[in-house]
């Protein structure tokens, strides 16, 4: 986390006549200035025009396809400062802008809130009855403190889009003035090594290189002003001040001074936590045009996401997915009525038996169709429900990204899904009981000419053993030498009807490629 020093005078580095320090035209004046989101101080131009962006809270980038999924929200923000101020335009070239809020909310005054909070994550973007606009939910003071009435301060983090068009009152505090640049524009190829561990973070940042900000202000007299900013990078030299700060992110103050990067180590490298300066790489600003016009670009786009969050979506599965190269024999395929082995684990919570198996004999397969849950389930009766800790629009929205299907609140499924309930008898021929997690067991599937399996993307909403509200195993316990029926209850598309020879994949844990067997099920469906 950042925040940029204020400072005057030549940047180190850079050429002495970079322009002015705000509308150098006629009539009212206003300035850009660099805006640190951690500590949300204002930090004003250079006397030679530079505005230094922060980098608050992005060191570091996760894997290329996160970022090219959630995209980077930089840091780098920047607030419009002047007299008289009634309304900002704004139009970037590269990426969209974002606006942070804060709020403050306890568990005795807001359990709600609380909870929704809690619970977030980037991929609930768009849900949820307090925070679904916001693309980022984050607290950055009073996490994780079990005192309920203890204040928690939350982060908003709101997308804007590439074109902003906001009204401004007198009474907005400086974060409604301020923006952040957020991007997803792929890098390259940069891939971060031990040697150079923030290579593709850095290269994030240099997609901005080139691009431009263009600000209008418009004022209570009607007059208006319009500044164009060009961005470019640089290496500046920081320090962290405390690496304990905000939750172990550290608080860092960026100089006005670009240095050479193989003189000094990264953020990440030997004595920085204890005061040494590094090398950190972020943007710079140069005013290259200001007048007196309005905004010159279009505003039809203007605050797309202002109301709306940016929605997160899941990749959509196969419907098939290749479960390895293991062939599947002929003789290792049976009749509904047929029998067949498999082990499990003898105690899959015991570490004294890690790795310890046995067998337990599988037979009388059979498989029910319906349009409702069976059993008289209800919704919250479902593992899968439990599973997203009752979060059902969540359920549902996993469930139609990924496999195309919701349940309405009836429990009825989008048309072209069904309800499939697998039963077949499991008998335990050991002396002692034997845990079964029948969901984990066994899988619809297809087998190719060569005999390798593909699996259904589907998914188990239920199974024997399960009880709503109750602290279980999620699973069903054999006693020694008992026979019992054991059920699943899956979603699947009813275009599996249609695969000339369906099979139904049971697979040993003891070696799942190696030792499958499976029922032919064409005569079920």
């Amino acid at each position: 986390m950042a925040a940029l020093v204020p400072f005057s005078g030549q940047l180190a580095g850079l050429p002495g006549d970079m322009g002015g320090h705000g509308s150098a035209v006629a009539g009212q004046a206003f300035s850009v200035r660099a805006y640190a989101s951690d500590t949300r101080m204002l930090v004003p131009p250079t006397d030679n025009g530079m505005i230094v962006f922060d980098r608050s809270g992005s060191l570091t980038t996760p894997t290329k396809d996160w970022y090219l999924q959630y995209g980077k929200y930089t840091g780098c923000m920047f607030t419009v400062e002047g007299e008289g101020i009634v309304r900002i335009q704004a139009t970037t070239s590269a990426g969209m802008f974002y606006r942070n809020s804060y709020e403050t909310i306890n568990g005795r005054d807001d359990p709600e809130r609380v909870a929704e909070v809690t619970a977030w994550k980037p991929e609930k973007a768009g849900l949820g009855d307090h925070y679904g606009k916001y693309e980022s939910v984050q607290v950055v003071d009073g996490f994780g403190l079990p005192d309920p009435d203890r204040d928690m301060t939350v982060r908003l983090t709101k997308m804007l889009g590439s074109t902003i068009d906001l009204p401004i009152s007198a009474d907005d505090d400086g974060d409604a003035k301020s923006f952040g640049l957020w991007t997803n524009e792929d890098y390259g190829d940069a891939v971060e090594t031990a040697e150079d561990p923030l290579a593709a973070t850095d290269a994030v940042f240099d997609t901005f290189e080139g691009q431009t900000i263009t600000v209008t202000a418009y004022f209570e007299d009607g007059s208006c002003a319009t500044q164009t900013i060009e961005l470019h990078t640089a290496d500046f030299k920081a320090t962290m001040n405390d690496p304990m700060a905000f939750y172990g992110y550290g608080s860092i103050e960026v100089y006005p001074e670009i240095v050479d990067r193989s003189m000094l180590p990264n953020v990440l490298g030997d004595g920085v936590d204890e005061g040494a300066p590094f090398c950190l790489h972020s943007l710079y600003g140069v005013i290259v045009d200001e007048n007196d016009g309005p905004h010159p670009y279009s505003l039809d786009n203007a605050n797309e996401w202002l109301d709306a969050a940016v929605p997160y979506t899941f990749e959509r599965r196969e419907t098939f997915t290749s479960m390895g190269d293991a062939v599947l024999a002929d003789q290792s395929i049976s009749d509904p009525d047929g029998r067949v082995t498999v082990s499990v684990p003898a105690d899959p919570l015991s570490e004294e038996r890690y790795g310890e198996m046995c067998d337990i004999e599988l037979s009388n397969l059979r498989i029910e169709r319906s349009d409702r849950l069976p059993f008289g389930l209800a919704v919250e009766d479902t593992s899968d429900y439990a599973g997203f800790l009752g979060d059902f629009a969540y359920m549902n929205k996993v469930s139609d990204e990924t496999l195309g299907y919701q349940i309405a609140d009836d429990g009825t499924l989008t048309p072209g899904f069904s309800y499939r309930t697998v039963t077949f008898e499991a008998t335990n021929p050991s002396d002692e009981e034997v845990p079964v997690d029948a969901r984990t067991l066994g899988t619809f599937a297809v087998r190719d000419a060569d005999g390798r399996c593909s699996a259904l993307a589907t998914r188990a909403l239920w199974m024997t053993g399960f009880e709503a509200g109750v602290d279980s195993n999620w699973g069903a316990a054999l006693a020694p030498h008992e026979t019992r029926d054991l059920s699943v209850v899956y979603v699947v598309p009813d275009e599996f009807d249609e695969q000339a020879d369906p099979l139904f994949v049971f697979s040993s844990y003891a070696n799942d490629d190696a030792d499958r067997v499976a029922f032919r099920i064409k005569s079920l469906l």
